[in-house]
């Protein structure tokens, strides 16, 4: 992982499998929010038929790059969402 104090405190949080923050983010947009097991985030839309993605990431070595970039993705998401609410046109899941 970059040298923690070059990134910025949530997305160190999440990198960390800190997801308090983004969770409650979520979940004050509207979102289905879960932590099934250590590590794991679910974020549901709650409407039917929405399409859904699914993130998978883990460290090789010392190589920590895609962690921090999915950290960086739900952060930007997480700090968006109150203006994301899921409706018909949405395609955030």
């Amino acid at each position: 992982m970059a040298d923690n104090q070059t990134l910025p405190p949530a997305v160190r949080a999440l990198a960390e499998a800190d997801f308090s923050a983004v969770a409650r983010s979520f979940e004050q947009a509207g979102f289905a929010v879960a932590q099934p097991a250590d590590g794991i985030l679910t974020i549901r839309s709650e409407q039917q038929g929405r399409p859904a993605i699914l993130v998978s990431v883990g460290v090789h070595g010392d190589e920590t790059g895609p962690i921090e970039l999915v950290a960086y993705l739900l952060d930007a998401l997480a700090q968006s969402a109150p203006s994301a609410r899921p409706s018909a046109s949405s395609t955030l899941t």
